[in-house]
């Protein structure tokens, strides 16, 4: 066991000393890191309004769909409720079955329709998120920046402190052809 780690750790020395004799440049050069708002610098291109705007109009659309198809399942409902006791019990079996399957019709639209809806936001990003992602690269070249972080993931901050100097949003913002509107923001 002992022989095991003693060789592990060798062979671990061994590469980083080789690591360390064939990139000396890299030793000296310091890692430059910068951050930008993927969320701010979207909503500052001018091509968003379109987005939001087509988004929004297919998001009614398919709201209004789906609403008529509900209307539709409701008013089959009630009538069946209103004639279930008048009702042979073979035709009520066949209404009620009838009325099943087209609830799971129904719900099977919603799920579509919500896949829908994801597919279209993100077929209407994707160009203006390359773009800015084009504009992100150009600017850490240009800067000599090793990585340009998200400032906010998910919601959630993927960075725990910042320091103002190295958000490069406003030079993406340059780089895009937008007036940088974006403020610093205090910590």
């Amino acid at each position: 066991m002992k022989k095991k780690l003693l060789l592990t750790l060798a062979l671990l020395l061994t590469l980083f000393n080789a690591y360390a004799k064939k990139a000396p440049e890299a030793q000296n050069r310091s890692m430059k890191i910068g951050y930008a708002n993927m969320e701010q610098l979207l909503s500052s291109l001018p091509e968003m309004k379109k987005v939001e705007s087509e988004f929004a109009s297919f998001d009614k659309q398919l709201k209004t769909h789906l609403e008529t198809q509900f209307n539709d399942f409701q008013k089959k409902v009630e009538a069946f409720r209103q004639h279930y006791e008048s009702m042979p019990e073979a035709e009520r079996t066949r209404k009620q079955t009838e009325l099943e399957q087209l609830q799971g019709t129904l719900q099977k639209l919603q799920q579509e329709s919500q896949e829908q809806l994801a597919n279209k936001h993100n077929n209407l990003l994707e160009p203006l998120l390359n773009q800015v992602k084009k504009a992100i690269q150009q600017v850490a070249k240009e800067q000599g920046y090793a990585f340009i972080l998200n400032e906010n993931a998910g919601g959630m901050p993927t960075l725990l402190f910042v320091d103002e100097h190295h958000n490069v949003s406003s030079l993406v913002l340059k780089k895009l052809g937008v007036a940088p509107a974006i403020a610093p923001k205090k910590k």
